[in-house]
């Protein structure tokens, strides 16, 4: 429930061969983008719930990957929650180009949700 989001922080990414982007999430914001200029390297995002990592029995299925790949394409835009720990594998080709962003709720936010009015923003 917000008006709007706006950009906070923008940067461009580039990676030679052999690179790679070890995995992060982001401080301060709300949603992040990543934006593809070139092909190059898969990004994984990581399973958020790494307790499911610590159990004491192990059921095979096709999910058993705790990570999701998501191969970069020129145009393709990507916007994740900027909590969601993501990297790179290493870069195997050309290089790569990419630019990413962080964003923030912006104008009003919370107003329309009762349950939430104590944390209206303005």
């Amino acid at each position: 429930d917000t008006e709007r989001f706006d950009i906070s922080q923008m940067w461009i990414n580039k990676s030679g061969h052999g690179d790679v982007h070890p995995s992060h999430y982001h401080t301060n914001s709300y949603l992040s983008a990543v934006l593809y200029f070139t092909e190059g390297s898969n990004i994984l995002f990581k399973d958020p719930v790494y307790l499911r990592l610590n159990s004491q029995l192990v059921v095979g299925n096709d999910l058993e990957t705790h990570n999701a790949a998501t191969n970069p394409e020129p145009g393709k835009l990507l916007i994740f929650p900027s909590w969601l720990y993501h990297g790179t594998e290493k870069n195997e080709t050309h290089e790569r180009i990419s630019m990413s962003f962080n964003c923030l709720p912006a104008g009003k936010t919370n107003y329309n949700i009762p349950e939430l009015r104590y944390s209206r923003l303005n």
